[in-house]
């Protein structure tokens, strides 16, 4: 799985889960539910990448 190789490595940062669980690979990283969004949750994964500094 790359995205998570590559958040591993500390290239990409993931802000949230968009599954009903975590990601066991990435333990630490909440669901977005968790987080407080509200009827977030996809059958398969989305991303979303942006420069360092991006507000």
């Amino acid at each position: 799985m790359t995205v998570t190789l590559t958040a591993q490595a500390g290239r990409v940062q993931p802000i949230g889960c968009c599954g009903p669980q975590r990601h066991k690979p990435l333990a630490d990283l909440r669901t977005l539910q968790e987080q407080g969004v509200k009827d977030c949750g996809y059958p398969s994964w989305i991303s979303r990448f942006a420069h360092q500094g991006t507000p």
